[in-house]
């Protein structure tokens, strides 16, 4: 069995691929990987309570208040 995750999606999008597995019948989202830190809250508002409500893991990353450098 696989199990498959997101980065950074929104509670909307979460709950929409979760519909979607289920009425296709294909494996479901298991865990969110989403930025986390103690200046960035945001998923406390959506996310978090989605994860809850379906039963989905939650792995915070992200330095605080720092930037990942690109390129």
């Amino acid at each position: 069995m696989r199990y498959i995750g997101c980065s950074n999606f929104a509670g909307w999008q979460l709950s929409e691929a979760l519909w979607t597995s289920s009425v296709n019948n294909l494996n479901r989202f298991v865990t969110v990987q989403t930025k986390y830190n103690l200046f960035e809250r945001q998923i406390e508002q959506e996310l978090v309570p989605c994860c809850k409500a379906h039963g989905v893991g939650l792995i915070p990353w992200g330095p605080p208040g720092g930037r990942v450098p690109y390129g």
